[in-house]
């Protein structure tokens, strides 16, 4: 067990010292705030004990609750998943209701039994406080034992993502957690593909999307209000689960299956069924557009849906500087934002299924079917089908599609795709304005084609004469 100790007096700290002197824990120590908030910034913890009477620097005779009570906030905001133990003599009735309102409870070692994330301990109940941590420790132990399985894959997961995933295995009774990579995405989210088993049997089948503890609680919410009450049953995953606690800012939501999507939508193109597994998503998407109000917006609000100016890197900040006031009649209903070739699961027969819904939101109609077209270029898990193609000069006349497909390695899945777009929109210059946001945002990464990215930001502006 990794635990910090944030205090100033010796003699506590030489209890700490003797206690897990034997192996159970990795004791780090800081004697003061600024210590406590410098290690906090560079590494996580399975639990911290914080005196809440600590002085703002080493050596300072500053003592004061303000400089504990800094060092817990800075837990619960940027830490939220790592359990705290308050250890003072000084402590009020005023400041334990204060921060524990910001705490909660939460089965952070995967034991099927909620434990509070922050508990308060009097000095003289030390015996009490370093018997809590023992158990903690052999409960870490315990988990530590569940097998995190890679095989082949070149999957190099951090250790507060394993412990994510071994809390999830342990809450469903696994032993083992086969891990392979299902993408690995644009952002700082990792998603993956789980096989969870108990004595070789089977226990779930699952994808993971590990990602900040607000990025996943953000993602669940939008799935409460925006996917479930609106999409028919079997086309995005029922039994979601969300773990808000398992290490430092780290948390993960989980999209359990019954079984049989071993296969993503880039499977399928690659098999030769792109075109079919569109028409199905569209079609599953549908509630979504259904009464879609037709409003006028400009070309900026639509770009603003899917990328702000500000996370463009300066160089490339002059694809968004010129005039965005254009505007056009555009369909605007809830849309998933990132729906691309990675986020459709297809199995061997029946219908296939929509995940990850952190970009969930309003915006043209047009968007999905144009994000699912060319994330075949720009998803780094994808380019590598397409060769040569496309070339900066066919990006540039992709309202051209017979030169655009020309040399494409799979016509059917672009044409599938183009006709979602233009049939679903108010217009074609609705989709024009997505073709124009979809490949702005594809600016602020830096492992994308820039070239043909800004060739179809040349297209998308000459046919909406902006």
């Amino acid at each position: 067990m990794r635990l910090l100790l944030v205090e100033d007096d010796p003699e506590v700290v030489a209890v700490f010292e003797v206690e897990f002197a034997a192996g159970t824990a990795i004791l780090d120590h800081a004697g003061c705030r600024d210590d406590a908030m410098a290690v906090l910034a560079g590494s996580s913890f399975d639990a911290v004990v914080c005196d809440l009477r600590i002085p703002s620097t080493d050596g300072a005779l500053d003592d004061d609750v303000a400089h504990g009570r800094a060092v817990l906030t800075t837990i619960l905001e940027t830490h939220p998943g790592t359990p705290i133990i308050a250890f003072s003599a000084y402590g009020t009735v005023e400041i334990m209701q204060d921060l524990l309102r910001r705490a909660r409870q939460e089965d952070f070692l995967g034991e099927g039994t909620p434990r509070e994330m922050l508990v308060f301990y009097s000095k003289d109940q030390l015996p009490d406080c370093v018997a809590l941590l023992h158990g903690f420790a052999e409960s870490v132990e315990t988990l530590g034992q569940i097998e995190i399985a890679v095989g082949l894959a070149n999957i190099q997961l951090p250790w507060e993502d394993e412990r994510i995933l071994r809390v999830y295995a342990r809450r469903l009774g696994a032993s083992v957690v086969r891990v392979s990579p299902l993408t690995g995405g644009l952002s700082g989210s990792r998603v993956l593909r789980l096989r969870l088993e108990a004595a070789g049997a089977h226990v779930a089948s699952v994808v993971a999307k590990l990602d900040t503890v607000a990025a996943v609680c953000d993602e669940q919410h939008r799935v409460e209000t925006l996917v479930a009450p609106v999409l028919p049953s079997g086309s995005y995953p029922s039994a979601v689960t969300l773990l808000r606690a398992g290490a430092g800012s780290r948390g993960g939501i989980f999209y359990r299956f019954a079984g049989g999507y071993d296969r993503s939508l880039f499977d399928a193109v690659a098999g030769g069924a792109g075109a079919e597994v569109v028409a199905a998503v569209r079609q599953l998407t549908e509630p979504w557009r259904e009464g879609a109000p037709v409003e006028q917006l400009n070309l900026e609000t639509i770009r603003n849906s899917l990328v702000q100016s500000a996370d463009l890197p300066q160089d490339l900040q002059g694809a968004v500087r010129s005039d965005e006031s254009v505007e056009v009649s555009a369909r605007r209903c809830t849309t998933h934002g990132d729906l691309h070739l990675f986020n459709v699961l297809v199995p061997d027969d029946g219908q296939p299924m929509i995940i990850d819904f952190a970009a969930v939101g309003s915006r043209p109609a047009s968007v999905d079917p144009v994000t699912l077209e060319l994330s075949m270029i720009f998803h780094p898990d994808a380019r590598e089908v397409c060769g040569e193609w496309p070339s900066t000069e066919q990006a540039e006349h992709w309202d051209d599609l017979n030169s655009y497909v020309d040399g494409c390695p799979h016509p059917d899945f672009i044409r599938a795709c183009r006709l979602w777009a233009f049939e679903v929109a108010a217009g074609d210059r609705e989709v024009f304005a997505s073709l124009y946001a979809y490949s702005v945002r594809q600016l602020k990464f830096e492992d994308t084609p820039h070239a043909i990215a800004l060739a179809l930001v040349a297209c998308a502006r000459r046919r909406l004469g902006a």
